[in-house]
């Protein structure tokens, strides 16, 4: 593709294959330092759904309401998840958009739907602190609620301890499942989103066996990476949601997970316009 050299693309796939062969094996958490800097900032977040008021309005009552979910939800559910106020950065392309155009130039339906966003966000910020859990959980179900759920990792080590907090994110890897999305790249680096859906794996409870095989469940996974160039090849700066999927996206949670060298089918990359300049950094 025009703009993106082959051996950009071969270097990105290879990085990724190497990024997540380590960040999926509790045992390979020791190798965190050979693809984060010593320095690299990390943000985590777990997404719960956000219901619309106006689709639920004609449902019998609180309790179904309560677990009503929509499988439009996902731009809104990305936008309200975003630049938590008083919060580390998070996504800044899950809410570009709104940002970028301005309340006055958006229609009434748009307005509304951003003040709800705003409102969402006010209720977030006394509670950010509180959601950064120092403790081990077994399932990311555990800690998806009414508010969203935030990590930050200031160094390598610190990134460790945090993916030996979470459950296990086995992505599937498939063409039809990941997407790499290059920014930008140039001497200072490459910016790329990568989307994958992953199998959530629990995390074992000591002492306590389960009375059931336990069955993963399907996440989204979204990461926005700033991969410093060769020598360094190690992640500077990286912003990490995951999102639930539908449950009539849930039928592929048997789907098999591919070991080795994954292959990105070119047409699953893009190049996009920069929001964010590398000279800058």
């Amino acid at each position: 593709m025009s703009g993106v050299s082959d051996g950009t693309l071969a270097y990105v796939s290879s990085f990724v294959n190497t990024l997540l062969n380590i960040s999926e094996d509790q045992a390979s958490l020791h190798r965190v330092c050979d693809v984060y800097c010593d320095d690299a900032r990390v943000t985590f977040q777990v997404t719960p759904y956000i219901l619309d008021k106006t689709a639920t309005s004609d449902l019998p009552n609180r309790e179904t309401r309560k677990n009503y979910t929509r499988d439009d939800m996902l731009p809104y559910l990305l936008v309200s998840s975003s630049l938590l106020k008083g919060s580390w950065p998070l996504p800044s392309w899950a809410w570009a958009t709104d940002c970028q155009t301005g309340e006055k130039n958006l229609d009434k339906k748009r307005r509304k739907e951003q003040r709800s966003i705003q409102q969402f966000q006010s209720e977030n910020e006394r509670r950010i602190k509180k959601s950064i859990r120092r403790r081990r959980f077994t399932s990311i179900s555990e800690f998806q609620g009414s508010h969203s759920i935030q990590f930050f990792a200031a160094n390598s080590w610190e990134v460790e301890q945090l993916y030996s907090l979470v459950p296990r994110l086995l992505a599937i890897r498939d063409d039809s499942t990941t997407t790499i999305d290059i920014v930008e790249s140039g001497p200072f680096g490459v910016l790329f989103r990568l989307t994958t859906l992953a199998l959530e794996i629990p995390l074992p409870v000591p002492r306590k066996e389960p009375l059931v095989p336990q069955v993963p469940l399907v996440r989204w996974v979204h990461r926005t990476i700033i991969l410093r160039p060769p020598p360094i090849d190690k992640i500077c700066h990286e912003d990490v949601c995951v999102i639930p999927v539908s449950e009539t996206a849930q039928e592929v949670r048997h789907a098999p997970t591919f070991s080795g060298n994954m292959h990105i089918n070119v047409d699953f990359i893009c190049l996009r316009q920069p929001y964010l300049s590398l000279a800058c950094l």
